[in-house]
């Protein structure tokens, strides 16, 4: 980039590594959160990244940059390489996470139309909560709508929210929790994730890289990033089960609570199940659930 003296002045640079693409189209969920952070050298600029899921619903980097800025211009650059490197088109059949950060959320709009957004919920309790810094009850009843499958259950905890406190309940809608909630996803990306924790722990792995000059601190982030994929597939290869680590931790759970469970069997695969006084329909051919947690997570 040239300088208003015509001096040649850096401006961004961008990094994805082709094992990362191809690891990441065969094996991850479609689903990554985009983060930007703060550099804390001497060169003052901004790291972006996106961070994807593995199929253990861990840590799966796919590409950073360094920008000026964070601003629309810097997003918008960013989200052109990645749907180029990692073919995501017009974002049909992706999901992204992201903060509500302005030029973020136009570049989204911009570049990936038919990508299914869904708005951190952990930055909109934390916005909830300096407006309301001393209610103890809020933050279970926030989550409860965040975390809601179905349009029923997340009317009914809106409804929990009002009869705590009007004032919570207006401030939670004008942030419209449409757009943190599980009942208002597709369950394409097979991941139950309403926050961008694992984008924001991305940034702490590498925070010590963040003090290094620019060529360091890329190249630091790299061998890190070699070193935690590294690490988790030979953890993986000594696996041999047919289900990660983490989700035959949730298979365990729910086998667990199948003591509260009367299953009445059906015809094609299709049964009802009733769990303290209400029925749901299981269909085990088709994968689904009328709770919908099985289709969101993956996971029966």
């Amino acid at each position: 980039m040239l300088d208003d003296d015509g001096s040649e002045i850096f401006h961004r640079f961008y990094v994805c590594f082709a094992a990362i693409r191809k690891m990441w189209s065969m094996w991850c969920r479609p689903i990554f959160g985009v983060d930007g952070c703060f550099m804390k050298c001497t060169l003052k600029g901004q790291l972006l990244a996106a961070v994807g899921r593995d199929a253990n619903n861990g840590m799966y980097p796919m590409a950073w940059a360094v920008v000026d800025i964070e601003n629309e211009d810097n997003w918008v650059w960013f989200l052109e390489k990645l749907k180029v490197d990692f073919n995501l088109q017009e974002g049909q059949g992706f999901t992204i996470i992201s903060d509500r950060q302005k030029g973020l959320l136009n570049a989204v709009e911009r570049e990936l139309p038919y990508v299914e957004h869904r708005m951190c919920a952990r930055h909109i309790y934390g916005n909830l909560k300096k407006i309301f810094p001393h209610q103890g009850d809020m933050k279970k009843l926030f989550w409860q709508v965040a975390e809601s499958y179905t349009t029923k259950e997340y009317e009914a905890n809106l409804e929990l929210v009002k009869s705590y406190d009007m004032r919570v309940y207006e401030a939670m809608m004008e942030k419209n929790p449409k757009n943190c909630s599980l009942a208002f996803f597709t369950p394409t990306s097979s991941c139950v994730d309403v926050h961008n924790n694992i984008s924001e722990s991305f940034n702490n792995a590498i925070d010590p890289a963040r003090y290094m000059p620019m060529v360091e601190m890329l190249e630091t982030i790299r061998r890190r990033t070699m070193v935690r994929i590294d690490m988790r597939k030979t953890k993986a290869d000594k696996d041999l089960s047919r289900v990660p680590p983490r989700i035959k931790e949730m298979i365990a759970l729910e086998q667990k609570r199948l003591k509260f469970c009367k299953v009445i069997p059906g015809s094609d695969g299709r049964n009802e199940v009733r769990e303290s006084g209400t029925s749901y329909s299981v269909n085990i051919t088709m994968k689904t659930c009328a709770c919908r947690r099985w289709e969101m997570s993956g996971v029966p």
